[in-house]
């Protein structure tokens, strides 16, 4: 049984597919057998798992990419803000509202600047040692 994400993957393809005026068999004529039509259908219905390179391929056959079929951008449903998983929400403040540092202000530590959370780097060799044991 497919699950959500893929049968919503599945309908991207199909979407991409007859965006280009294209019918299963068009596509598996048009890819001289690449892409066979009962295997597209598979995956635009999601019976079939697809490889991500597969899916990039194909996503580039129909003139778009594994991205844009994944995962929100202008060519995923015109911009309109749309996510595989619902529609797209906006948390933490908006970049409109977001403080700004006077020039020349001191930028806040961080941790590591603070001591914590990585190791020093070493410094150069002391002089005259190799770090050879002779």
């Amino acid at each position: 049984m497919p699950n959500e994400f893929a049968r919503k993957v599945g309908r991207r393809l199909r979407q991409l597919r007859l965006e280009q005026g294209m019918t299963l068999q068009a596509v598996e004529e048009k890819s001289r057998g690449r892409w066979p039509a009962p295997r597209l259908g598979s995956y635009e219905r999601a019976d079939r798992s697809i490889k991500v390179e597969t899916l990039a391929e194909l996503a580039g056959f129909y003139g778009s990419t594994a991205i844009a079929v994944l995962t929100d951008s202008p060519s995923w449903g015109e911009g309109r803000g749309t996510r595989l998983g619902g529609p797209r929400t906006r948390t933490g403040p908006s970049p409109a509202s977001a403080p700004v540092s006077p020039a020349g202000a001191t930028p806040p530590r961080t941790r590591a600047a603070a001591g914590g959370g990585t190791a020093p780097t070493p410094g150069p060799a002391a002089p005259g040692r190799t770090g050879a044991q002779g």
